[in-house]
C-alpha cells in the first residue's frame, strides 16, 4: 500500500511535463490551495470582476466637456499627459438626478430635461472642467468623480453640491436610487399648499 502511494506522489511530483512539483509531507501539491482559502479566492476573483478594489485617483484632472448626457453624466476628453487624453462619461460622485432616458413617470421625465439644461448651462461642450476623486463606476467605460466647474469669481465648485442645493439632485452615495415621480410630486403638492 506504502509503495502504490509512493509511486503516486512520485508521478504527481513529476507533473504533466516531467517537471518537478513540490509536495506536502502528505503528498499533495504544494499548488493546490488550502480548502479554507477557497472561498476567499473566489470572493477575490468576483470582486475583480466587479472592478476590483475601488481605487481613487484623487486628481485635480483637467477635463474638457464634449456633451452633457444628462444632468449626472457628462462625456468627457479627459488630458492625462501632454498629448494624452482620453474620452470618458463622467458620472457625478455623490448625487442622484431624474432619469432623463428611462424616467418612471411624466413629471420625472420634464424635470431631468429641465435639470439637463441646467448642467449644460454651467458646463456647455468645449467648457474646462476638473475630475476628482475619480473611480471606475460599474458600467464599462465610466468612471465616477466629483466634478468641479469654475464660477465667476475663477473657483471651482463642486457640480454636484450645486445641483444637491439647488434641489435638481439628492444625496447618493450607492444603493438604492431616489423615487423621483415620489419627490417631484410631494413639492407639487407642497407649492399648491403655498
Amino acid at each position: 500500500m506504502n509503495v502504490k502511494r509512493i509511486i503516486i506522489a512520485a508521478c504527481l511530483a513529476a507533473g504533466p511535463w516531467g517537471l518537478s512539483i513540490p509536495l506536502t509531507a502528505a503528498g499533495a501539491p504544494l499548488t493546490a490551495q488550502p480548502a479554507a482559502a477557497a472561498p476567499a479566492k473566489a470572493a477575490a476573483r468576483k470582486a475583480r470582476k466587479r472592478g476590483g478594489r475601488r481605487r481613487i485617483y484623487p486628481g485635480p484632472y483637467r477635463a474638457v466637456v464634449e456633451r452633457v448626457v444628462d444632468s449626472d453624466t457628462i462625456k468627457v476628453r479627459v488630458d492625462l499627459w501632454p498629448g494624452l487624453h482620453e474620452r470618458t462619461s463622467a458620472r457625478l460622485l455623490g448625487a442622484d438626478t431624474p432619469e432623463k432616458f428611462r424616467p418612471r413617470c411624466q413629471l420625472e421625465r420634464a424635470f431631468a430635461r429641465k435639470a439637463s439644461a441646467f448642467v449644460e448651462s454651467l458646463a456647455p461642450p468645449g467648457a474646462e472642467i476638473r475630475l476628482r476623486d475619480v473611480r471606475r463606476g460599474k458600467y464599462a467605460g465610466r468612471v465616477v468623480a466629483r466634478v468641479q466647474i469654475a464660477n465667476d469669481a475663477g473657483d471651482w465648485i463642486d457640480l454636484g453640491q450645486l445641483l444637491i442645493s439647488r434641489k435638481f439632485a439628492v444625496p447618493y452615495f450607492g444603493g438604492r436610487k431616489a423615487d423621483w415621480c415620489a419627490i417631484l410630486k410631494k413639492r407639487r403638492e407642497q407649492e399648491e399648499d403655498e
